[in-house]
């Protein structure tokens, strides 16, 4: 994998041609960018999968200006020039992937009709893409058994769900006998973990009273929402941990902590060794 990195990268990675037993995947990355950060006009080869994970940038492509937010999908086709407009005041996080949509298509053909466009496509609450995402980066980043394997796993869970997204046929039904209300502040608190929710706030979204949605989460999850919002950014933070150079202060403020002291307890308490000693033996780096 050939690593290419802007000059004004604050962290993460940008890994060119990531495997060649997967060639259907010629790049891929998180990275983390000043607000000020402009990438001039340009297009690709293949389809670019760009989540905007946190902060707002603002795309121009089409003829238009596109704005996301936290949660959105830029989807550029092959050919289709776009360019990242500099001048937010906040720095932004992004995962993102180049793919050769052909040679997934090929795997799972029932998914072509959703990959014609020959448009940008903009998928403004494309929350659930985070997770399939998430873990594509991680098979990238890490060098560990089955590694090809693992990349091409992850690459098609994130083209089935982004073909979901295009095709916008409403909210998924349960197979799994689960409350509606406590799947969507699950949901919340997965592709938001970063906010510091209350359980007014998740009953309020969810439909229940703050005592019912606590009874029924806590029944069907086995932790109360605050506990679980814990684990889900712990969970968070040690990806990053063990798949960039993200200094721990950034990583703890990112996930919605007070400080990295905060992060730190909460850390040691679920993880069992600090964040640091956590990134060493994982990475052998050095904070």
């Amino acid at each position: 994998m050939r690593l290419m990195n802007l000059p004004t990268l604050i962290s993460g990675f940008h890994g060119e041609s990531p495997d060649p037993d997967v060639p259907e995947i010629n790049r891929a990355g998180e990275e983390w960018l000043p607000g000020s950060t402009f990438i001039p006009p340009h297009s690709h080869d293949d389809w670019e999968l760009y989540l905007q994970v946190d902060g707002t940038s603002v795309w121009e492509g089409d003829g238009g200006v596109h704005m996301l937010t936290a949660g959105s999908l830029f989807l550029p086709p092959p050919g289709v020039e776009h360019a990242l407009v500099g001048g937010m005041r906040e720095r932004h996080h992004f995962i993102f992937a180049g793919i050769d949509i052909a040679a997934v298509l090929s795997r799972v053909p029932e998914l072509a009709p959703m990959w014609r466009s020959s448009s940008i496509i903009v998928e403004p609450n494309a929350g659930s893409l985070l997770a399939p995402f998430r873990l594509l980066v991680r098979e990238v980043a890490l060098k560990q058994a089955y590694r090809s394997a693992g990349i091409r796993s992850a690459l098609d869970s994130v083209i089935v769900e982004a073909s979901r997204l295009i095709a916008r046929e409403g909210s998924p039904k349960l197979y799994a006998p689960s409350h509606q209300a406590v799947g969507r502040a699950k949901s919340l608190i997965e592709t938001q973990p970063h906010l510091a929710w209350k359980l007014s706030e998740l009953a309020q979204a969810s439909g229940l009273s703050p005592s019912r949605l606590m009874q029924l989460f806590t029944q069907e999850v086995g932790v109360p929402p605050r506990q679980y919002l814990l684990q889900v950014r712990i969970a968070r933070a040690r990806e990053v941990l063990e798949t960039t150079d993200t200094p721990i202060t950034d990583i703890a403020l990112d996930l919605g902590f007070a400080s990295s002291q905060h992060l730190a307890v909460v850390f040691r308490r679920i993880v069992g060794v600090t964040a640091s000693e956590f990134r060493s033996r994982t990475r052998g780096g050095k904070d």
